[in-house]
């Protein structure tokens, strides 16, 4: 599996971001592969510091970054190099199947929205997050606070999507 990454968004980015990863090779097969995506030269600096090689890594440079408190739809057209656009076009482009990212939560809806195409009858993205449960179960929330203000076609949608 190639798994996406943007390193450069959230709060304590690229310094958590690049723990998490670092982190998450523990868990995963030597078959998958993981893009980067962020400042390269950031990004191997963070590694250097950290002692830190792979040949699980994909270094994909994107100079630009979408801030948390930028407006998702200007930022994502107008910063077309940022960690989370490029990601977006490798995943439209099946260069990778999977994409994830800290930071702004619009942006990504916005860049799920113009990039992917969506299910016939679902007009918005939600985000999701599974729980686990003390009994080794797990529950499954969707659109945890993502979608400002969503109507209740929206609601419904996501519950059909649950």
């Amino acid at each position: 599996m190639n798994i996406g990454l943007d390193i450069m968004g959230g709060d304590f980015a690229p310094d958590a971001t690049i723990d998490g990863v670092i982190l998450a090779l523990q868990s995963l097969s030597s078959s998958d592969r993981i893009f980067l995506f962020g400042d390269e030269e950031v990004i191997k600096s963070k590694l250097k510091e950290r002692n830190f090689e792979s040949n699980q890594f994909t270094i994909v440079h994107a100079p630009d970054m979408i801030g948390m408190s930028e407006q998702p739809i200007k930022a994502f057209t107008q910063k077309p190099h940022s960690s989370i656009s490029i990601g977006f076009h490798f995943l439209k482009e099946g260069k990778i199947d999977a994409f994830s990212s800290a930071g702004n939560s619009g942006a990504m809806v916005v860049g799920s929205m113009y990039s992917m195409e969506m299910i016939e009858g679902i007009t918005r993205p939600c985000t999701a997050v599974v729980l686990p449960k003390e009994n080794g179960g797990s529950t499954f929330l969707l659109d945890i606070g993502t979608n400002h203000d969503p109507k209740q076609e929206m609601m419904y949608q996501f519950g059909i999507l649950g």
